[in-house]
């Protein structure tokens, strides 16, 4: 009877052990890909080091890396702005956030705009999505480096006293669903990851393939979660 008791006593110990682990993981623990000496990329990692897995699962967008206040444009549908000094250089510019479905999930694309050229949106209640520089063309951002990401939802982080792009990939902190109509079992999801990047003036960029103008960030960061 000892012997048994025993038994369960260091089963549900290693049961525990186990739980808490999973809790571990759960709250986050993420480790730095790409930068891992930078600072606001350790900071980043702070920040998601206290969020939970499930708050970053599909298309949700937690409200962790803030700073600059969005605000709905009611003259034309799924958009949202903000002003912002987004290339870093004094100047104010507007930032604007489209939101469409896309493969069964809701994404969000960044464009950024002079203040001159938002009055004529704004008049004229319509938006040539063609017409201004964006994040992410054909739903992919390609940095200065060349590496391409193709990012769920993309946000403005002020830090310090700069502005960063933060953009999560599909399947950031959560396993593949096979279910998903997004699903291909020959991706590597464990290193989907969240990106940072930073723009400059010199960040836009003609796209002779999609005739458009392609904002390519600067990677300051790539983030993965364990």
């Amino acid at each position: 009877m000892k012997q048994f008791t025993s038994f369960v006593l260091a089963l549900a110990s290693v049961i525990g052990i186990n739980s808490y682990a999973e809790g571990q993981n759960d709250i986050g623990e993420v480790r730095i890909i790409f930068s891992k000496k930078i600072k606001v990329c350790q900071d980043a990692v702070a920040l998601l080091n206290g969020a939970n897995k499930s708050d970053f699962e599909y298309d949700n967008r937690p409200p962790i890396f803030t700073g600059i206040k969005w605000a709905p444009i009611e003259e034309i549908k799924d958009l949202e702005y903000a002003k912002s000094d987004i290339y870093n250089n004094g100047t104010s510019n507007v930032i604007l956030a489209y939101k469409g479905f896309f493969r069964s999930h809701n994404n969000r694309w960044l464009y950024a705009i002079e203040p001159n050229d938002f009055l004529t949106v704004i008049k004229s209640k319509q938006f040539e999505y063609s017409k201004f520089a964006q994040l992410a063309p054909a739903h992919q951002v390609v940095f200065t480096s060349g590496k391409t990401t193709v990012p769920i939802w993309s946000d403005v982080w002020h830090h310090g006293s700069k502005n960063y792009i933060v953009m999560k990939e599909f399947y950031f902190a959560t396993e593949p669903d096979d279910h998903d109509p997004s699903y291909d079992p020959n991706y590597n999801y464990k290193l989907a990851s969240l990106y940072i990047g930073i723009l400059n003036p010199s960040s836009k960029r003609y796209d002779a393939d999609f005739k458009i103008i392609r904002l390519s960030p600067k990677m300051v960061c790539q983030i993965t979660w364990n």
